[in-house]
């Protein structure tokens, strides 16, 4: 299968999926790894909304198959305020639109919380969404979490 990204980005095609790595303390350090800069993080979108081209990845043990999560991930970890929206479309498409993946589940809102008090407002109002459904809207609460252990001056705001 072929991909289209840009280096540095196109190196976390290569990556497999790090044992003991599903909380942001213990993921790779993605910017200092792969050289990734703001400037990256429209490819790490779109890199993260491609999940139909990697869930269809013949081969299951293809390292590619995790581009979207490590992505992800690194969004998180540029901690660049543009990719609080499209983070929290993605927990919804993740949960609707193709059945959804446990490991973006706790990858996405982990990320969010990572971009820190920009991000309070946004998901305060994601969370008020009715029109968001209730997993997303669940797994979204727990970047409050996030924010309040990254940034103490916020634990009274998260609350």
């Amino acid at each position: 299968m072929t991909f289209n990204y840009n280096p540095p980005v196109s190196k976390l095609l290569t990556i497999p999926e790090y044992e003991g790595s599903y909380q942001y303390h213990t993921w790779p350090n993605y910017v200092a790894l792969y050289d990734l800069t703001d400037e990256d993080v429209p490819e790490l979108i779109r890199m993260a909304y491609d999940l139909d081209t990697f869930w269809n990845i013949p081969d299951e043990d293809d390292p590619a198959t995790f581009a979207p999560l490590h992505a992800v991930r690194a969004l998180g970890q540029l901690r660049h305020p543009s990719a609080i929206e499209p983070l929290l479309k993605l927990i919804v498409i993740n949960d609707d639109e193709w059945g959804g993946s446990d490991y973006m589940a706790e990858a996405i809102p982990q990320a969010v919380g990572l971009l820190g008090a920009a991000a309070l407002e946004p998901i305060r109002a994601f969370l008020a969404d009715d029109e968001n459904l209730v997993w997303p809207r669940v797994f979204i609460d727990s970047a409050l979490e996030v924010i309040a252990e990254e940034d103490p001056t916020q634990r009274k705001t998260c609350a």
